[in-house]
């Protein structure tokens, strides 16, 4: 009776991110492996490409990784792939502490969860789903409560510190902020105590800081709103592009973005692919120093 009951608290709790029948479902979870393994693939060239030590048990965990990416394009295998590269990437993450990114840990769950699917995929594909959609928006809350209790958010310090240090926020905030605010916090000397203050007078460049988290907190509560989920999940797209325009986190708005494609139409993810496929191609051939192009300016890894 208590399995019976906690399975179908289990069931209505993943129900919260909308009911998608099976065929649906599967549709959108094989999409996604086939882009997580490929993404996934193009990160561990990188790995090596730029690797600080000797890197044979990486290019070792990449050719697994790569082996996964082809079974992944196969109806009768493509199931077993998520479950081959898992453990790989905890050999590869463990190898390259502490050197591993918040989203390297989002790519691992997602491995976690589509490991989940067996052979019959259908049977289980509406739940992994969902437990993909909810990791979605766990993550997304989370990114904005931590920056709610971090306080610099309120009156934008933290962004303006990130335009004194990263010119890609420099250029971004151009529209909101005048040149000799720029300028100012740019010419502070981050290394010695007391300079400052890192603020900026701009009205709408407070408002843009605080849209960060109340959109990142605010998205994934929506969410739960069957009338509305597409509209959060299309304000958290909105969001997401917006942030990585400043911070350029190619590597993590690939991943995210396709997460968040998961609350709709697999059609959606599927004309998508190709184009996201030709981006890291071209990364591992700007890689390679076959074409014009640094991937570490991109942050793909």
């Amino acid at each position: 009776m208590t399995r019976a009951v906690s399975g179908a608290i289990s069931l209505r709790v993943l129900g919260q991110m909308g009911t998608v029948d099976d065929v649906a479902a599967a549709s959108s979870l094989r999409t996604f492996r086939q882009f997580l393994l490929l993404y996934a693939s193009v990160r561990s060239f990188l790995w090596i490409a730029y690797a600080e030590t000797d890197a044979g048990l990486l290019t070792a965990c990449a050719c697994v990784i790569w082996f996964g990416l082809a079974q992944s394009f196969s109806a009768k295998w493509a199931w077993l792939a998520p479950r081959i590269v898992l453990p790989v990437l905890l050999v590869q993450f463990a190898w390259r502490a502490p050197h591993v990114a918040n989203h390297h840990v989002v790519e691992f769950l997602s491995f976690t969860m589509l490991a989940l699917l067996g052979a019959r995929e259908r049977r289980d594909a509406t739940s992994v789903l969902q437990g993909l959609r909810w990791l979605t928006m766990i993550v997304l809350f989370w990114a904005g409560l931590q920056k709610l209790l971090y306080g610099h958010y309120f009156r934008g310090d933290f962004l303006a510190l990130m335009i004194a240090i990263q010119e890609p926020f420099a250029v971004f905030f151009r529209m909101l902020v005048s040149p000799e605010e720029i300028s100012r916090v740019a010419g502070y000397d981050l290394w010695r105590t007391g300079s400052g203050p890192f603020r900026l007078e701009s009205p709408l460049f407070a408002l843009a800081s605080n849209a960060v988290w109340v959109g990142e907190m605010g998205f994934p509560l929506l969410a739960l709103l069957s009338r509305v989920r597409h509209l959060a999940a299309l304000g958290a797209i909105a969001l997401v592009l917006a942030i990585e325009m400043a911070a350029l986190e190619i590597g993590f708005a690939l991943l995210f973005l396709h997460l968040l494609m998961l609350f709709f139409d697999a059609k959606v993810a599927r004309r998508l692919f190709p184009f996201v496929a030709l981006f890291l191609v071209y990364a591992l051939l700007a890689t390679a120093d076959s074409i014009p192009g640094d991937p570490r300016l991109w942050k793909l890894r």
